[in-house]
């Protein structure tokens, strides 16, 4: 009997196919939110951080690393704003 359980608590760790559909669904809200979450803390931080290059680094080096933080920062802020919670009917089975 113990082994029954840990061999299926297992399994629902691997696969989500027994998991009913309420708690698949949100499970994923929860990973969606976290995602956006975590796309919204770089994309605020990751600027921030050139501070610390323009301290260390030459000039020209860490106003190319700006350009480039400035990018991926918008690219995260886009992300956040266009990542949408799709239906259950639209998850794979």
């Amino acid at each position: 009997m113990y082994l029954s359980i840990i061999n299926h608590a297992k399994a629902d760790a691997i696969s989500s196919w027994f998991h009913s559909a309420d708690f698949t669904q949100t499970r994923y809200s929860y990973v969606a939110v976290r995602l956006k979450l975590m796309c919204l803390f770089f994309a605020i931080m990751v600027p921030v951080f050139a501070l610390f290059d323009f301290l260390t680094l030459p000039s020209e080096q860490a106003q190319f690393l700006l350009k480039t933080r400035i990018a991926l920062s918008v690219s995260l802020f886009f992300l956040v704003m266009f990542s949408t919670v799709r239906p259950l009917s639209l998850l794979p089975e």
